[in-house]
């Protein structure tokens, strides 16, 4: 080969390095000065990415029922309860004058007699973890105190006799009214739960010492029984 040709050789060689140096310097430079993206500019299926929960609604559910089983509710709430429940407060029955207990203080299986009376088709023995007076007229509570102040908690609990056909259709929802602006509603599940509460009377912003509690019951038949408790007063010796 000639030193002619060898000259050329190395003169292409020189020239092709020079090339690739020059393309990997300004691929650096252009590497160092590009702005960075802006977080906003990413797409929003980035791996970062959150999205919100969608709501009962939004996927489907039904909203929670209300008022839920057991719930308690204020005197206020009963304009906008559903339907099925302002009907049974609009019953002629729940809004009867006091109804006499006949036979409260005795086991209701020796009162089935007054399953007949106009309170509904099931006698109602409606009973508080309380003494009785001395001439059983009354519950007697003593007054609690804590450091929000005076209040007193009561156990209720309802018996049942037969109807006066001597059946017993279960119980599917009851009501009660404890006379200080609230109310509890039950419906579903076990009897026992229906039949059996308790409630508690803050006294700090009332003088009222004399409550009445009223129990309606609905069967599956679609029959309301009603039933009043003796004068439960607090803080009576």
């Amino acid at each position: 080969m000639s030193s002619r040709t060898l000259a050329y050789a190395g003169a292409a060689l020189i020239f092709l390095l020079l090339g690739f140096f020059v393309t990997y310097q300004l691929n650096r430079q252009l590497a160092t000065t590009a702005p960075l993206a802006d977080e906003h500019d990413q797409p929003a299926t980035a791996p970062h990415a959150t999205h919100p929960i969608p709501s009962a609604s939004e996927q489907g559910e039904a909203p929670p029922a209300w008022p839920r089983s057991g719930e308690l509710l204020t005197e206020d709430d009963i304009p906008v309860l559903p339907a099925e429940i302002q009907d049974l407060l609009a019953d002629p029955g729940w809004n009867q004058p006091y109804i006499t207990p006949s036979f409260a203080g005795r086991d209701v299986d020796q009162t089935a007699e007054a399953a007949g009376r106009a309170a509904g088709p099931y006698a109602v023995n409606l009973l508080i973890d309380a003494p009785l007076s001395a001439d059983q007229t009354s519950y007697q509570l003593a007054l609690q105190q804590d450091e929000s102040g005076s209040y007193v908690d009561v156990s209720l609990h309802a018996q049942l006799a037969p109807n006066a056909a001597g059946r017993y259709p279960p119980v599917r929802a009851c009501v009660w009214a404890f006379r200080d602006g609230t109310i509890q509603y039950f419906a579903g599940g076990r009897e026992a739960q229906l039949l059996n509460t308790t409630h508690r009377y803050d006294l700090r912003h009332t003088q009222v010492r004399v409550f009445i509690v009223r129990l309606l019951l609905v069967d599956s038949e679609g029959g309301r029984s009603y039933a009043d408790s003796l004068p439960i007063k607090i803080g009576a010796e």
